[in-house]
């Protein structure tokens, strides 16, 4: 089976490998946190922001076959920084993996939630609900509450497993 990255975009991106080799459980790695991001002095405060070399780094170890990207948008009541800041970070992803020659494949949240039924207006948690059900031998990397973004990066990713796009490249088992 090829190796999924999937990527759950913002201001600290969260990336995940599947693993998926015969005869052995799924397996998944995240990068996250100050491993995707840096962060910055604005005024008196501080921000993240996604790192292209960071993402560089994370994207050359997880070597996929395919990259799953979710799609970004502005959302109603969202100022214009917030989706400004969304919409950079899905921009660096893309031309990290663009840069890279990796396969690409966006997808919008509607069509990837869609696939497993989350409810209209679920909450973030609801997708670490969802990807504990598919994986429960991997519900430690999303156990805790701000882990929503890993649950989100495992779904898209698993989402990917079974679309034509990422049946291009099959690895050797090892």
């Amino acid at each position: 089976m090829p190796w999924i990255l999937g990527i759950d975009p913002g201001v600290a991106p969260t990336l995940v490998r599947l693993v998926d080799e015969p005869g052995k459980p799924l397996a998944a790695d995240f990068w996250d946190g100050d491993e995707t991001s840096i962060e910055y002095r604005i005024g008196k405060g501080r921000r993240h922001r996604p790192s292209g070399p960071l993402l560089r780094t994370c994207m050359v170890e997880a070597m996929p076959d395919l990259v799953v990207i979710e799609t970004v948008n502005s959302h109603p009541g969202e100022g214009v920084a917030g989706s400004f800041a969304f919409g950079f970070a899905a921009g660096i992803l893309e031309g990290v993996a663009n840069g890279l020659s990796l396969r690409v494949l966006k997808v919008t949240s509607n069509t990837w939630k869609g696939a497993y039924r989350f409810p209209p207006k679920a909450a973030k948690g609801y997708s670490r609900h969802v990807a504990t059900n598919l994986a429960p031998h991997l519900a430690h990397l999303w156990a805790k509450a701000g882990q929503h973004n890993r649950a989100d990066a495992f779904l898209l990713a698993y989402w990917a497993r079974s679309r034509p796009e990422a049946q291009g490249s099959q690895r050797e088992a090892a």
